[in-house]
């Protein structure tokens, strides 16, 4: 959660690996904020962090909105 307030600011950061971690689901509401208003990352990379359904839907949804995330 920490992290996403600072990413709220980036202007420069273009890839984002948060891999092999575990995240709840006040960090996933937290990246799909960040990821809805986000205009300068283009690569997110979630790997191996067993998102559940429900957390999976959440960051999905805040996509749908992003402009510059291309994988």
């Amino acid at each position: 959660v920490r992290l996403c307030s600072v990413l709220k600011r980036n202007k420069a950061l273009r890839c984002l690996k948060l891999g092999y971690s575990l995240y709840g689901m006040k960090a996933c509401q937290a990246l799909a904020d960040v990821l809805r208003e986000d205009e300068q990352l283009e690569e997110l990379s979630l790997f191996d962090c067993h998102l559940d359904k429900e957390k999976t839907q959440v960051l999905c949804d805040a996509m749908k909105s992003n402009r510059t995330l291309r994988t």
